[in-house]
């Protein structure tokens, strides 16, 4: 009996398009001190809403069907891990310790990315 995977979407923001600096300058132009002039609890609450506000203003969200592939797997780190692959098949193929060297490079660099 086969089963279909379900398909699950979910909203994730895309940090790559984010407007940082009218982020950072709606940040700063927050009166911080009117805020959070009150107990710890309200003012972390009051906190948490002013900031959410301005990075869903900022920051487009972006839907994802998730598949096979974790959110973080992206298309920079698909080309890397496709690098990756085609390297390790010239290392196989040639048997050369400078092909082996290069894949083995690519391979860390795939690691520390993702």
């Amino acid at each position: 009996m086969k089963f279909n995977k379900r398909v699950i979407k979910r909203k994730i923001l895309n940090y790559k398009k984010a407007d940082w600096v009218g982020l950072n300058n709606d940040l700063k132009s927050v009166r911080w001190d009117e805020h959070l002039h009150c107990d710890a609890e309200t003012g972390w609450f009051r906190f948490k809403k002013i900031l959410f506000h301005h990075i869903n203003h900022r920051i487009p969200a972006i839907t994802i069907t998730d598949k096979d592939q974790p959110a973080w797997f992206d298309s920079e780190t698909y080309q890397l891990c496709l690098k990756k692959e085609k390297l390790r098949a010239k290392s196989n193929r040639t048997g050369l310790a400078e092909d082996y060297k290069n894949f083995s490079q690519c391979r860390r660099d795939f690691k520390k990315s993702s």
